[in-house]
């Protein structure tokens, strides 16, 4: 942060560090802090692709519909 003049933002930090335990990409241990896991498990893995996959459906229907709707009018 220091370096790149970023501003500290603990809250958002706090958000994203959550956001990574929950996705299985890090791993928090009491006492000790938290840790990154080197390669999350398959299940993991098959769940986050599975994920962006389904992102990847959703913004092609919109940009379907959006087609759709600007051909009706």
């Amino acid at each position: 942060m220091d370096q790149y003049n970023v501003p500290s933002n603990l809250q958002l930090i706090r958000h994203v560090q959550s956001v990574l335990i929950d996705e299985g990409l890090l791993r928090p241990e009491q006492g000790r802090g938290v840790f990154v896991i080197a390669c999350p498990n398959q299940e993991e893995t098959d769940r986050i692709e599975a994920l962006e996959e389904i992102r990847d459906a959703i913004r092609r229907l919109r940009r379907a519909e959006a087609l759709l709707e600007s051909s009706a009018a």
